[in-house]
């Protein structure tokens, strides 16, 4: 009776111990999400972005072979609009597309937001 007034209950230790695994787990946890997913969070924009400007140049190549143009004929966004699901992007972070020649890649405004 005197070691459980002075050392506590079984079960108030056993919540305590149980509070301090969890909370000791869900900051291992934040630490992983941080070092392993914050990185490529940060170049998500850009890399969503070319991946746009992927789409787009294949429906330029697309929209040439059917209707039998040339490298250096330009399309319309509407040209090329039926060739990507969902129409053609916008850039997640505001760029302007250029569309340009069938020849040339598309670009975008935004400085890294290019094609490699």
């Amino acid at each position: 009776m005197i070691e459980n007034e002075i050392g506590g209950s079984g079960k108030a230790r056993a919540v305590v111990f149980f509070a301090l695994i969890v909370s000791t787990g869900g900051v291992i946890v934040a630490l992983h999400y941080v070092s392993s997913y914050g990185p490529r969070c940060r170049h998500l924009p850009s890399s969503t972005c070319i991946n746009n400007l992927r789409q787009i140049d294949g429906a330029k190549l697309q929209w040439a072979l059917e209707k039998t143009k040339g490298t250096n004929d330009v399309p319309f966004v509407k040209d090329i609009a039926q060739h990507i699901p969902g129409g053609v992007p916008n850039c997640p972070v505001g760029g302007v597309y250029t569309l340009g020649p069938v020849a040339e890649s598309p670009r975008c405004n935004i400085a890294g937001h290019a094609l490699p």
